[in-house]
C-alpha cells in the first residue's frame, strides 16, 4: 500500500484512512463519530476493533427490528 501512495503521490497516512472508511462503509457503518474513533486510535488492536464493529452492528440490527415491530 505504500507503494501505491507513493505512486499516487499521497501521504500514506490518506490512503490508509480512506481504505478504512471504504471498509467501515461497506459493513454499513457510516457514523461519523466512528470512523473518526477507528482513524484517531489507529492502534487500537484488531480484536478491539471486531468487538466495537459487531456491538454496533447488534445494536443497529436490533434498533431496525424494532423499528419493524
Amino acid at each position: 500500500m505504500k507503494k501505491i501512495a507513493k505512486a499516487l503521490d499521497v501521504p500514506f497516512k490518506v490512503l490508509e484512512d480512506m481504505l478504512l472508511e471504504s471498509r467501515l462503509e461497506a459493513l454499513g457503518i457510516k457514523e461519523p463519530e466512528l470512523l473518526s474513533l477507528f482513524k484517531d486510535i489507529p492502534s487500537l488492536p484488531e480484536k478491539d476493533k471486531r468487538a466495537i464493529i459487531n456491538a454496533y452492528l447488534k445494536v443497529k440490527e436490533k434498533r431496525m427490528k424494532k423499528k419493524k415491530t
